[in-house]
């Protein structure tokens, strides 16, 4: 046969292209060497007639010399093994992803490469791992020599002649990111690099960077103007308005209007504007409350924003915070529980707030001039709450029975049953109180047990014998 698996894939006994196949090497074989890698694929398990190289080449529509061609192309690569012994084979092998490929080059192959590279750098002494950085990054990335030469030229330009290999590997390796790896296409992507030279100097400069220019910095510029669609004086705007991280925050920030639809200067000062508000608005809250939070990013989205869709305005919800300090509620959870109560009783203005806060008050005064202690706290103002404006018992009515509860154990609950009495009796004013009597209880009904039960049944049949 004249392809087999190798010991570990013939263990499988199923053919399925390797995942690492499809991303990392058949995107950037030629057409023909795809057909003869999968074909002998087959062939190896038995799946096809292609027992030796003329069939294969007849399955892949190619010459021998094509089919070897294509197979010397796959060992390069590290996917095959050719045998070339007294019967030549090629043996399959496991595929190891691009980027874990330990991989030796030829100096040849690289020679005109390693000439231009001395040329451009002629002081430079260069090591051997140095060389093979480079050659690894054009392999694993299929860029082109005359296109790897084109970068390292232009790296030198910005940043002169002691420029490490990193930084030239870097902008490479975005480059390919972006699907320049050929000589006219990296040509043309400088080219633009140049033409924004300007434009992204001025940004460095409204931003306050002493830094140099960077290729770096033209692809970012690229994508701003031209991925998200934002003009040069919007981005001149924005970049004015970051006070630290540099290139990176702004970055940060376009991303986020363009995924917000926030494509003008207008657009953007009235979002930050009310973002602004918001943040002074939770930051007044959480102090009103006596809390401290180091962020408050969680708390806008949590709390804030959803109290706002209810109707609250920001002087209404810091009045509300001064209220739940007041009563005992000191947490943001308890306070989220304030507004929704609120928010059912249709108290939802800071005029309706204040008035039922004083209404608490003024109730709490009556008491405490009557000898009842309060506390003033949620459950409390709940009671005065009602007493005022669900039972609409006048002043009068509660200091006349706060009279009565003092010296009880729980003297506001002893209010509020003598109150209720009232307001089902239909109490208006004190004189009514004063004839008022309690409706007498029903006597509880008399329980029998088994036995009087029992007894009773006898009794009553003895009576009719």
């Amino acid at each position: 046969m004249f392809t087999r698996l190798s010991r570990e894939n013939a263990a499988e006994g199923k053919l399925i292209l390797d995942a690492a196949f499809i991303t990392d090497y058949l995107p950037y074989a030629p057409e023909n060497h795809v057909k003869v890698y999968i074909c002998g694929l087959a062939a190896a398990q038995g799946l096809s007639g292609a027992t030796d190289i003329s069939r294969l080449a007849a399955a892949c529509g190619a010459d021998e010399e094509s089919v070897l061609s294509a197979f010397s192309y796959w060992e390069e690569n590290g996917l095959v093994c050719v045998h070339r012994a007294d019967t030549t084979y090629v043996e399959y092998l496991p595929v190891i992803p691009a980027a874990k490929q330990v991989r030796k080059y030829s100096k040849e192959k690289f020679r005109g490469f390693n000439d231009q590279l001395h040329a451009m750098l002629p002081d430079r002494n260069f090591l051997p791992a140095e060389y093979n950085e480079y050659y690894y990054c054009m392999d694993t990335l299929h860029i082109e020599v005359e296109a790897m030469l084109i970068i390292i030229g232009y790296c030198i330009r910005i940043k002169g002649e002691k420029i490490h290999s990193a930084y030239i590997l870097k902008v490479a390796r975005n480059l390919a990111d972006e699907g320049c790896t050929t000589y006219a296409a990296v040509s043309e992507k400088i080219n633009e690099y140049d033409f924004m030279y300007s434009e992204v100097t001025a940004v460095l400069k409204a931003l306050k960077l002493k830094r140099r220019y960077e290729p770096e910095d033209s692809r970012l510029y690229t994508k701003w103007i031209r991925t998200y669609g934002f003009d040069s004086p919007t981005v001149m705007h924005v970049a004015s308005c970051v006070k630290r991280g540099g290139m990176e925050r702004l970055d940060s920030l376009l991303t986020k209007y363009s995924e917000m639809r926030l494509m003008g200067s207008a657009a953007i000062d009235e979002y930050e504007a009310r973002r602004k508000q918001q943040y002074d608005t939770m930051g007044g809250i959480v102090r009103n409350l006596g809390l401290s939070y180091g962020s408050l990013d969680s708390l806008v989205e949590t709390y804030l924003k959803k109290w706002q869709a209810l109707g609250y305005t920001d002087e209404t919800l810091l009045t509300i915070a001064s209220y739940c300090l007041s009563a005992n509620t000191r947490t943001l959870e308890g306070m989220n529980g304030m507004v929704t109560g609120f928010h059912r009783k249709g108290l939802v203005s800071a005029s309706d707030i204040t008035e039922y806060v004083a209404c608490g008050k003024k109730v709490a005064e009556i008491l405490q001039s009557a000898g009842v202690p309060c506390s003033l706290d949620a459950g409390e103002r709940t009671l005065f709450e009602k007493w005022k404006h669900s039972w609409h018992m006048s002043d009068e009515l509660i200091e006349k029975a706060a009279a009565s509860a003092v010296g009880k154990e729980r003297p506001v609950l002893y209010i509020n049953k003598v109150l209720g009495d009232w307001f089902d009796g239909g109490v208006k004013t004190a004189n009514d109180a004063d004839c008022f009597k309690p409706a007498a209880k029903a006597a509880p009904a008399k329980t029998y047990s088994a036995d009087e039960l029992n007894a009773m049944f006898e009794e009553l049949n003895d009576d009719k014998l």
